[in-house]
């Protein structure tokens, strides 16, 4: 990663980034300015048995059937889930989630839209 990052790469992080509690020290210490979230959806969410999920703060009413705009399906991962990234990577790095938030979305616009 520390190569990576000296390249002037972005790491993205999912929820199988956060799975491990060596994984979640590994993205402790990725610097915040080469930080991206991403969900992966539907893949890649952030399952209970993830050491990170201990973490999350926000729970998103799922629905088994019957799909509707309110809900999530089952346990499929979804963008809203971007919220639980951000959750876990703010205790992570003992940063305010809203700081971090900006953070992560310059580098994201720097990165996709460097001309504005």
């Amino acid at each position: 990663m520390k190569r990576f990052v000296e390249l002037g790469l972005h790491i993205g992080i999912n929820g199988c980034s956060l799975k491990t509690e060596d994984s979640c020290a590994m993205v402790k210490e990725i610097p915040i300015t080469s930080l991206m979230f991403e969900t992966d959806s539907p893949w890649c969410g952030i399952r209970p048995s993830h050491f990170s999920s201990r973490f999350i703060h926000t729970k998103f009413e799922s629905a088994k059937k019957n799909w509707n705009e309110n809900t999530m399906y089952k346990q499929r991962n979804e963008p809203q889930t971007i919220l639980n990234i951000l959750e876990v990577v703010a205790t992570l790095k003992e940063i305010n989630q809203e700081e971090l938030s900006e953070i992560v979305f310059e580098n994201t616009v720097n990165v996709f839209c460097p001309n504005e």
